[in-house]
């Protein structure tokens, strides 16, 4: 017997709280792309569902990357920064001038004194 739509539905909401994209997450499931949009399109409550869905793992990934730099992990903090702050980016080539490089300003930086990471957010973000 095939399963429902609504069963179908629920496993796909399922595999995408896990953090399955959606093109694998249809192909486990057993349905197309196209058909899940056009659930989305005729459905707003199933179109909210599977954006909650997706939401899920991000708020998850947000949390443990929140918790690290409370932590004090600076890699973590530093990979965040290079990130949402442009000043902290590195040239595309590696290049930081003065003949430092990319791996010279990391080790620099892993070997730096105890850094307050929230008084380098707070710096970065006043720029």
């Amino acid at each position: 017997m095939k399963p429902s739509k609504r069963r179908l539905q629920d496993a796909l909401i399922a595999y995408l709280e896990q953090g399955i994209n959606l093109t694998t997450a249809c192909a486990l499931v057993g349905v197309g792309r196209r058909t899940v949009y056009e659930w989305m399109q005729r459905d707003a409550r199933f179109a909210r569902r599977v954006a909650e869905a997706r939401a899920q793992p991000i708020a998850r990934a947000e949390r443990v990357l929140q918790r690290a730099i409370e932590s004090g992990d600076m890699r973590v903090v530093m990979w965040y920064l290079e990130r949402a702050c442009p000043a902290y980016r590195l040239p595309k080539d590696g290049a930081v001038g003065g003949g430092v490089d990319k791996y010279t300003l990391e080790l620099e930086v892993l070997d730096a004194e105890v850094v307050d990471p929230e008084q380098l957010i707070e710096e970065a973000l006043k720029q």
